[in-house]
């Protein structure tokens, strides 16, 4: 029994000190990616409706408030603010509808020009209308 116990404490003990495999790179932290600023685009519903898109996006680290949120062809849309998470990659947010929230993720290119996404309204006149949105910087 004490030869597991010395071999299982070896072990531990090559484990904890922090060897990443000899000569491989150290993983480095991603590069801040700033989403600031205006945005233009599109969403389509999965009713068949539609229309234009754009907003204004203000980013404090992974905070991002969205403002002049507006949505042609809708009547859901009456907010014209958001707020919600920028990861690096994807932009979660939730904006105010009609009775309800619109909750709204997009995923941002690897050009970081181009966000593509879905969003599903929850509650309100609109409640259970979802569909895609794709917004590019102008």
């Amino acid at each position: 029994m004490r030869h597991y116990t010395t071999i299982g404490l070896a072990l531990f003990a090559l484990a904890s000190c922090g060897s990443n495999g000899g000569d491989l790179p150290r993983p480095q932290p991603p590069a801040a990616v700033i989403i600031d600023g205006d945005w233009v685009g599109a969403w389509q519903s999965i009713t068949g409706a539609g229309g234009a898109a754009t907003m204004t996006l203000e980013q404090d680290g992974v905070f991002v408030e969205t403002f002049n949120v507006v949505g042609t062809g809708t009547q859901c849309v009456v907010g014209p603010y958001a707020d919600g998470k920028f990861d690096g990659l994807t932009l979660v947010m939730t904006l105010d509808v009609d009775g309800g929230n619109m909750r709204v993720a997009l995923v941002l290119d690897e050009g970081e020009q181009r966000m593509r996404g879905a969003y599903v309204i929850l509650g309100g006149l609109c409640a259970g209308d979802s569909g895609e949105i794709v917004m590019v910087r102008p």
